[in-house]
Order: structure tokens, then sequence, then C-alpha cells
């Protein structure tokens, strides 16, 4: 399962901030495209993106990274 990086913690910046009006793209480790989900109304949210991250599960099985437009965002291998 893909684990994102964007909760917030004491003294860490806020990654999505920036992007959270991004589509999410997840990527094979093969770098082929595995799925794109637009983001939802109110943008991006950390509770959001783990939702996904559940939901993405059987097509992430061999590896996987997120991506909020550029910005790397998590992955199977954190």
């Amino acid at each position: 399962m893909i684990c994102f990086i964007t909760d917030v913690w004491d003294g860490e910046p806020d990654i999505l901030q920036a992007v959270q009006g991004e589509p999410l793209q997840v990527y094979g480790l093969d770098g082929g495209l595995i799925d794109t989900i637009p983001a939802p109304a109110g943008g991006w949210t950390h509770d959001g993106l783990t939702s996904q991250a559940e939901r993405l599960t059987p097509k992430t099985r061999d590896g996987a990274d997120a991506y909020l437009g550029s910005q790397w965002v998590g992955g199977t291998e954190v």
C-alpha cells in the first residue's frame, strides 16, 4: 500500500499546500502510469490520500510512487 508523507508534524513543511489541487498520479516502479485521480473539490488532504491508497492497493502490489503534479508525495517503498 502507498504510504503518503503528507501528514504534518511540528516543524515540518506542509507539502500539500502548494499541490492540493493537482491530480494524484500513481506510477509503477517501472515508470508506467497506473492511475490518475483528479483532486477533490476542496483539494487533497492526508486522509483523502490515505483513502485512495487503500482503494489502489490491488493495483500497487508490485510497488508504486505517488505524485501530486510533479511533487512526490509517497510510495510503497517508504
